[in-house]
């Protein structure tokens, strides 16, 4: 098996506008594989960032209700307001000083005259001219103060204006920065939708399937792992049929050859035997003459049960690999469960059993005698 597998698929449902690479080719983690044609994605990329657009405008408006020369006008009209106000005191002031001096002269004028006699025209006359300028002056001075009170309250007036639309409303700034933040996420999303459209390896190694030509429509899901040998990446065996080059779960898969693990099934008798970093011997039957070493790798802590037949999965290092080596081919292994020095290997049937006492017979000067042995290690074909 190879050392891992990767099934490759879109992201999202499309329909393929270009296929890169082909059955048996070598890729490398980042390489574009395909693309589907990304037409609606980039529409809705176009919107969500319009949308942003008009969101943004909307935040600095409202950051900033009005330009500068909008505040520049509004500012004059407040120096205009003012100004207008300074002018009416001052020319009601003087209105007002003037109407106190001629009131002023004409009580000095009744006064004089009117002190030499009370009875004369002059006095008449001074009397009369007094009292018409008296009702000048309280004219006046009603007059100047309502002039007073109506610049002031357009001082009032502009002040209130300038400060109105030039200040930044909190409940509008919120609602603002919520709609830029809201068009933010959107274009976000729609740039994750257009990138999508292009599939990239996510592991090197070899296309070993694909499923599909341009103009074909295929299912997004996601790129995924079939299911796992133990301790490794490489495919179980019951799902490498099933996820092999003729009926892949995936738009695309892929293997990674760089190194290969063997995996096999074995009887629970000799499973409980096994264990990791045993050394083991592979052959293989499609290449008579390859032998290569390796060791126990894992062992799946669960079984397999065919037809009331309990097997354990388990996977195999190999110490180097070799160029004929191609998935699915058979393998055999040979584990070494234990190992003694100084001792001698004979066959299982050479070796007797009898009243609890273990013979193997030797041949001694041409005769063959019965000689009592200790066992040690006693394996399927060999003690």
């Amino acid at each position: 098996m190879p050392a891992g597998r990767m099934n490759v698929n879109f992201r999202a449902a499309g329909t393929l506008s270009e296929v890169d690479v082909r059955v048996g080719d070598t890729v490398k983690t980042g390489q574009v594989l395909a693309r589907l044609d990304p037409t609606t994605q980039q529409a809705a990329l176009s919107q969500a960032q319009a949308s942003l657009a008009s969101a943004q405008a909307n935040l600095k408006a409202t950051q900033t209700p009005l330009t500068a020369a909008q505040v520049t006008q509004l500012q004059h009209q407040l120096s205009a307001a003012q100004q207008n106000y300074n002018d009416t005191v001052a020319s009601v002031n003087a209105t007002n000083q003037a109407d106190a001096a001629t009131v002023a002269n004409d009580q000095s004028k009744v006064n004089t005259d009117c002190g030499i006699d009370p009875s004369s025209l002059a006095c008449t006359q001074d009397r009369t001219q007094l009292s018409n300028d008296q009702s000048k002056q309280h004219m006046d001075a009603i007059s100047g103060q309502s002039r007073i009170n109506s610049g002031s309250q357009q001082v009032t007036s502009s002040r209130d204006n300038l400060a109105v639309q030039t200040q930044v409303k909190p409940n509008a700034l919120a609602s603002a920065q919520a709609q830029v933040s809201s068009a933010q996420a959107q274009v976000t999303a729609a740039q994750l939708a257009v990138s999508q459209t292009t599939l990239t390896a996510p592991t090197s190694g070899v296309v070993i399937s694909l499923s599909g030509v341009p103009g074909e429509s295929v299912a997004g899901g996601g790129s995924g792992a079939t299911a796992q040998a133990p301790g490794s990446l490489a495919p179980e065996p019951s799902s490498s049929s099933a996820s092999g080059s003729g009926g892949s779960s995936g738009f695309m898969v892929i293997d990674d050859t760089s190194s290969y693990v063997a995996v096999m099934a074995f009887p629970e008798t000799d499973a409980a035997q096994l264990a990791a970093n045993q050394a083991a011997s592979m052959t293989f039957d499609a290449i008579p003459n390859l032998t290569i070493s390796g060791h126990v790798l894992s062992i799946s802590p669960s079984a397999t049960v065919v037809s009331n037949v309990v097997d354990y999965y388990v996977s195999f290092v190999l110490n180097r690999t070799d160029p004929r080596l191609r998935e699915g081919m058979t393998a055999n292994a040979a584990v070494t469960v234990a190992q003694a020095d100084n001792a001698v290997r004979v066959p299982n049937a050479a070796v007797q059993t009898q009243a609890g006492t273990t013979t193997v017979t030797v041949l001694t000067n041409g005769q063959q005698v019965p000689t009592e042995v200790v066992t040690g290690i006693v394996g399927d074909t060999y003690t």
